[in-house]
């Protein structure tokens, strides 16, 4: 978690491959794409370059309950659905590159009976950056189906602008000297 937690906040787009496949519209968090929120830029690349779409289209973002009790203007309480929520102005600059200009987003809530790994995961990022959630995208390809299996996952990996996979306690990095060096 320190290591993916220190990628995150350098900038990289990492895929999350952890237990069961989950079923439904929405990744409830063991087949996600994961990226920090407070770049600014977040939004171009994501939909950009990874995504192929519209760049002002919006981004949900992953938080932990407790999170949202705090960053967030309105309650969410529904742990499987997006739903648009306003961020409060103490918050608006960690999670700029997701806000649109009234700081309201997609917010997914996500549960620790869910999706524990994930949740640690927020829980360590949050503590090392100060940032209370990631973006949370399902893990395919350009309008693909979910990548299921571990193959489909690093395949999905390489046709795009994933940096590092993450498949339970194994990290697969595109970059070699990314892969070598000391991130903590």
């Amino acid at each position: 978690l320190t290591r993916v937690s220190a990628l995150l906040a350098r900038g990289r787009v990492v895929a999350w491959l952890q237990g069961a496949v989950d079923f439904g519209p929405r990744s409830a968090g063991s087949r996600s794409i994961l990226c920090d929120p407070s770049n600014r830029y977040t939004r171009d690349n994501v939909n950009g370059y990874l995504l192929r779409r519209a760049l002002d289209h919006p981004l949900p973002l992953a938080l932990t309950p407790e999170a949202a009790a705090e960053c967030l203007e309105s309650a969410c309480a529904a742990p499987f659905t997006l739903q648009e929520a306003r961020v409060r102005d103490s918050f608006a600059d960690k999670l700029k590159g997701v806000l649109d200009a009234s700081r309201v987003c997609p917010i997914h809530i996500v549960q620790r009976a869910h999706a524990p790994e994930l949740v640690d995961l927020l829980e360590a990022y949050r503590q090392r950056t100060q940032v209370p959630g990631l973006v949370h995208l399902t893990l395919a390809s350009g309008g693909g189906p979910l990548a299921g299996t571990p193959r489909a996952a690093v395949r999905t990996m390489f046709s795009s602008a994933i940096d590092v996979l993450v498949m339970g306690r194994f990290l697969v990095m595109k970059d070699y000297w990314l892969l070598r060096s000391q991130v903590d």
